[in-house]
């Protein structure tokens, strides 16, 4: 209040002093009303001072927290990664394995099928052996004194007519031989059914293995997808590493940006509570008046929606800005 204002109205409070007096009381008066608003002032500066500290310091320690929870999430990312990558190798040796226990057990069943054929021969043969050892022994009996009589007279070996033993014999040796063909053929084909029976076996252990192999590589790729759904990483696979010198590159070229408080409120009014809405509208009306400059207005917004939402709210607005690259309370673009 201009101090004529205040030593007219006291004059008028005193109408009997004199003009002296009328300023001594004036005076004073002004000196009580300094005082009080300078305590006045105090206070609201020391609340004001209290107020920030204790932001900044709950700003630290939520830095702090999320930072060891990156190191956590970036920990278990690398673990589940190699595990993805042990599981996708072994994965690919039993996928190797059971097309190599495919081809064989193709082999050993043709080779099945054709021991069976070779057996069905060697029965035809049999068979059609014994037939002819039937008709020679009843050609045997019914001419046994013609027989008798030719006796000695050529063998099974001479170029001539073969006399009956000599044919008898010869059957005889054929139905030998066709019974051990066929023993043999029987033989070869129960070693190739034992070994089809053993590589089908080895063929269900590998594909057991294959599909237990695949819903652990399908849980591991869940897990991976979670771990990146959070922000952290945004591409797979398995994860992309952070090129951090070029990040904190462009973070050091962000914070040389300014940034309006009319760019910035409107951001933090999307997720911002009711009641720091309602601050940040009023901040938001005396900037825009021109009341309020953009540093004392900044101050109002970090008290009524913390730094860390501001700081989010610029790594929105400017291009390269980082949360994580700007620890101090002041690392941001510069307010206007």
């Amino acid at each position: 209040m201009p101090l004529k204002r205040v030593f007219a109205r006291v004059r008028r409070s005193n109408p009997g002093a004199d003009d002296q007096a009328a300023d001594v009381a004036a005076r004073d008066t002004l000196t009580a009303t300094l005082a009080a608003n300078e305590q006045e002032y105090a206070a609201l500066k020391k609340q004001l001072e209290d107020t920030l500290a204790r932001k900044e310091k709950e700003s630290a320690g939520e830095l702090k927290r999320l930072e060891e929870t990156e190191k956590e999430l970036s920990k278990q990312l690398v673990k589940l990664s190699a595990e993805h990558s042990q599981m996708t190798k072994a994965l690919n040796a039993d996928a190797a394995l059971a097309a190599t226990t495919d081809a064989e057990i193709g082999k050993l069943e043709a080779a099945s099928a054709a021991a069976e054929q070779e057996v069905e021969k060697a029965h035809g043969a049999a068979a059609k052996a014994a037939e002819t050892a039937k008709a020679a022994e009843a050609a045997a009996a019914e001419k046994q004194a013609a027989y008798e009589a030719a006796m000695g007279l050529g063998n099974s070996a001479s170029d001539g007519a073969k006399n009956l033993q000599a044919q008898l014999s010869d059957a005889k040796d054929e139905v030998s031989s066709s019974e051990s063909t066929m023993k043999a053929a029987e033989m070869r084909q129960k070693h190739l059914a034992k070994e089809l029976k053993a590589s089908e076996a080895k063929l269900a252990d590998a594909r057991k293995s294959g599909g237990a192999q695949e819903k652990a590589h399908a849980a591991l790729s869940a897990d991976v997808a979670k771990l990146c759904s959070r922000g952290w990483y945004s591409t797979m696979p398995p994860f992309k590493m952070r090129d951090m010198p070029e990040e904190r590159k462009q973070n050091f070229i962000a914070l040389k940006q300014e940034v309006k408080i009319s760019e910035l409120i409107p951001v933090l009014m999307k997720e911002a509570p009711e009641t720091a809405a309602t601050t940040l509208s009023r901040t938001l009306d005396l900037y825009e008046k021109g009341q309020l400059r953009g540093p004392a207005a900044f101050i109002m917004i970090k008290n009524a929606v913390g730094l860390s939402n501001c700081k989010a709210a610029f790594e929105e607005l400017v291009p390269g800005y980082k949360h994580d690259h700007s620890a101090f309370t002041y690392e941001h673009p510069i307010v206007v």
